[in-house]
């Protein structure tokens, strides 16, 4: 007998095969876009974090970019030292603290209206910066 082609049982085999197989690469490309995104959103924060640190330290100014300083005649900091203090997300953006308009976390643009922000409390002296959603 001369058999040219393959039996039915050989065809599903191998198509079991690549459905296995497209499995496994699905599951593992999904797995690693959420540690990716896991991990930009992490970045994000440290960033927003470090900029709120930075901002606290900075002398607040008026719209027209002048410095504001206090009735002694003293430079007014944007939080003054061992003070507590929060700033938005929208506040830092917009006085060029963080580069990107996007919150790495949703995705979605920084905009006026975005609630998240960043704490600014000291402990035994040192300035410590906290995320909050």
């Amino acid at each position: 007998m001369n058999n040219k082609g393959f039996t039915l049982i050989e065809i599903i085999v191998v198509i079991a095969i690549l459905g296995i197989i497209g499995v496994v690469f699905t599951v593992s490309l999904t797995n690693t876009l959420k540690k990716t995104q896991e991990s930009e959103c992490t970045d994000f924060i440290s960033e927003v974090e470090e900029a709120a640190c930075m901002y606290a330290t900075l002398y607040k100014k008026d719209s027209n970019g002048n410095i504001i300083y206090d009735r002694n005649g003293n430079k007014e900091l944007n939080c003054a030292p061992n003070t507590a203090c929060s700033f938005t997300v929208w506040e830092l953006y917009t006085n060029g603290m963080i580069d990107s308009n996007v919150n790495k976390c949703t995705n979605n643009n920084i905009t006026s209206s975005t609630t998240a922000k960043v704490n600014v409390t000291y402990s035994s002296g040192e300035r410590i910066c906290t995320y909050v959603k």
